[in-house]
C-alpha cells in the first residue's frame, strides 16, 4: 500500500527572495515585464515567481542580471538588507534625507515617543 503524503504548502520565502520581490515592485515590473527585459520568453514569467516565492533557487546568473537591470551591486541583492535608498536613486550621501527627528513636530515626538515605549514593553515582554 502506497499512501500519498497529503499536500502541504509551506511558505519558503527567504530573505532575498523578498528583496528580489520589493525591488521588482519599485521599479513597476511584472514578472512578464521581467522577462522580457532579462530576454527571456514570456513563459519565464512561471520561474520568476517561483524565485520570488522561494520555491525556486535564484540563480547567480539572474542575480548579475538583475543588479545590472536595476543598476545595483549583486551582494545588494544578496544581502541581509536591502539598500534601498540606492534602489530609489540616492547614490551619494549628500542625497540622503536629514534626520526626520529634526524637523518633527512637538505632536510628532509624542507619538514616537509612545511608541518606542510600546517596543520596549513588547520586548521586555518577550524576554520574560
Amino acid at each position: 500500500m502506497n499512501r500519498r503524503k497529503p499536500y502541504v504548502r509551506i511558505a519558503r520565502s527567504t530573505d532575498q527572495a523578498r528583496r528580489l520581490c520589493e525591488v521588482r515592485l519599485r521599479h513597476g515590473l511584472s514578472f512578464r515585464g521581467l522577462a522580457s527585459v532579462l530576454g527571456k520568453p514570456e513563459s519565464y514569467a512561471t520561474a520568476l515567481c517561483r524565485m520570488e516565492t522561494g520555491k525556486r533557487k535564484i540563480p547567480d546568473a539572474i542575480i548579475r542580471q538583475l543588479a545590472r537591470i536595476y543598476d545595483v551591486r549583486p551582494e545588494t541583492l544578496r544581502a541581509g538588507q536591502l539598500e534601498l535608498d540606492l534602489l530609489i536613486g540616492i547614490t551619494a550621501p549628500s542625497q540622503l534625507p536629514t534626520d526626520p527627528l529634526l524637523d518633527a513636530t512637538p505632536e510628532e515626538r509624542e507619538e514616537l515617543i509612545r511608541y518606542l515605549a510600546f517596543l520596549r514593553l513588547k520586548q521586555s515582554r518577550a524576554r520574560v
